[in-house]
């Protein structure tokens, strides 16, 4: 098959993930007829040997196939799937530098603090671990499911090189190693009634996340506000304290305190996260 005959199509999607015309023509020839030589390839393709295998080496750099060591080489293609999966990563990982370093971008005359909404998982789990690897000194945190499961190695090397972290879990397997844990007295009422995962992490007092994740929406709220971050970074400390001296009988702070909860708690069970204006991310 000619160079020519391929579609357009194709050499335009994998142009998307990287790919010159000649690497999307011979990464696809590779995913039909994997086991290829380069000189097949050329023979094939049309091409002069070069080209080929200037392509070929462009492709193994980028992870798209893989050659054998036998003394005449030949190629396969790694799967699409895997091939997209890896370019969506990469995408997440490119877009996610890009948002931190514009977050440090401000109009002449702004307050030299911000608060910045986010609305996609990935991008509230990404930034919740760039905040905990910057941690120096001190770390709080609140969570439920899953954010538990993805944050805990994080936060457990965070200990190690000796921040004091503490916070509130919802049993026993969301236990941070090395941090103080306090397994809050109303969990099961938590989880049972909330209708959305919860995060709140504040680190060193100078960044603080407030996030959901409920069925087919999220919101997280970011600040680098120093006034905010220790606002809620001493909430945070009390909350947990409390919570570390109640019994298991325990009503929660709302019923203790009014006997009642408040009239946007009702609001706020009922429409999940999303509610919180802000710029959006």
């Amino acid at each position: 098959m000619s160079v020519a005959a391929q579609p357009i199509a194709l050499t335009q999607a994998l142009a998307a993930v990287g790919f010159t015309e000649l690497e999307a023509i011979v990464y696809a020839d590779l995913v039909r007829r994997p086991g290829q030589t380069g000189y097949a390839l050329a023979k094939r393709l049309g091409k002069g040997q070069p080209s080929i295998y200037s392509a070929l080496a462009s492709l193994e750099t980028k992870g798209a196939i893989h050659g054998t060591n036998a003394a005449a080489r030949t190629y396969s293609a790694i799967p699409p799937a895997d091939l997209i999966a890896r370019a969506r990563l990469s995408q997440i990982e490119m877009l996610s530098r890009a948002e931190e370093a514009l977050s440090h971008l401000r109009r002449e005359g702004d307050a030299p603090s911000s608060l910045l909404r986010i609305d996609e998982p990935d991008q509230i789990f990404a930034r919740a671990e760039r905040m905990i690897e910057a941690a120096t000194d001190t770390l709080l945190f609140e969570f439920t499911p899953p954010f538990g499961a993805r944050l805990k190695p994080k936060l457990e090397v965070a200990s190690k090189k000796g921040v004091s972290v503490s916070g509130l879990v919802m049993g026993s397997s969301e236990r941070v190693e090395g941090a103080r844990n306090v397994i809050s007295p109303v969990a099961p009422k938590i989880l049972e009634a909330w209708p959305f995962a919860v995060l709140i992490l504040v680190v060193d007092g100078r960044q603080s996340l407030i996030a959901g994740l409920g069925s087919g929406t999220a919101q997280g709220l970011w600040s680098d506000s120093n006034f905010l971050s220790i606002i809620l970074n001493n909430a945070l400390a009390s909350d947990i304290l409390l919570q570390e001296r109640m019994p298991a009988t325990w009503a929660g702070p709302n019923l203790d305190l009014f006997g009642k909860h408040p009239p946007g708690f009702a609001e706020l069970m009922a429409a999940g996260p999303g509610l919180a204006s802000g710029p959006r991310s």
